[in-house]
């Protein structure tokens, strides 16, 4: 067991290290980004109308619950193999249906902003 934090970092091979500070760096510089392109666009647009907030906040809401629902529904499949795969499943699970959910939710939106012609 490491007695130090120089211990612990010894102990771990430098690739793996520099695997984690990627996923850190590569983390703060998508925040910055991102933080920096929504600070760009103008106060218009990133107000909600009246009855907005509401929707978003329901549409959200509705995401987080399909996704909750994806991790324990996958976690439950995985549970034949074991206890230590139920997280392993739980996770593409948590990940898999939101994004399934957002495909499917983006084609509704879309139906419904598309005018009919004929």
């Amino acid at each position: 067991m490491p007695l130090t934090p120089a211990h612990a970092a010894a102990a771990w091979p430098l690739s793996r290290l520099m695997q984690h500070a990627s996923t850190v760096i590569g983390f703060a510089a998508v925040t910055v980004w991102g933080w920096r392109w929504i600070r760009r666009q103008p106060a218009a647009a990133r107000a909600y109308r009246s009855g907005e907030a509401h929707r978003a906040a329901r549409t959200v809401a509705i995401l987080l619950g399909v996704g909750a629902a994806g991790a324990c529904l996958n976690g439950l499949r995985g549970a034949s193999r074991g206890f230590a795969a139920v997280p392993g499943y739980a996770a593409v699970g948590g990940m898999a249906a939101p994004a399934v959910a957002l495909l499917v939710f983006g084609f509704a939106v879309r139906q419904q902003r598309i005018p009919e012609t004929g």
